[in-house]
């Protein structure tokens, strides 16, 4: 049985962590595996957007719709993308 202490609460329906909401001009991400290099370059602009196969480096696309706040990121991870593996539109 797991105890916790009078002061530690509970996450309510109210006050449980929700996902960032997306709002405003939407971004379409497309990656093109196939041309991928594994550089990493990505995954290292945005790493909340994109990842890496653990066996061969080929970028993961994590969020192919992101929020507001991670478009500078992305457009980042797409210019320095050595492959140009990385298509962006908006939507």
């Amino acid at each position: 049985m797991v105890t916790r202490p009078a002061e530690a609460s509970v996450p309510t329906e109210d006050t449980a962590e929700r996902p960032t909401q997306k709002k405003g001009a939407t971004m379409k991400i497309t990656v093109d595996e196939d041309k991928c290099c594994a550089a990493g370059s990505c995954v290292l602009a945005a790493p909340d957007v994109f990842d890496q196969r653990e066996e061969d480096g080929i970028v993961v696309l994590l969020d192919a719709e992101p929020a507001e706040d991670q478009h500078a990121a992305v457009r980042d991870a797409a210019a320095v993308c050595p492959a140009a593996a990385i298509a962006l539109s908006d939507v």
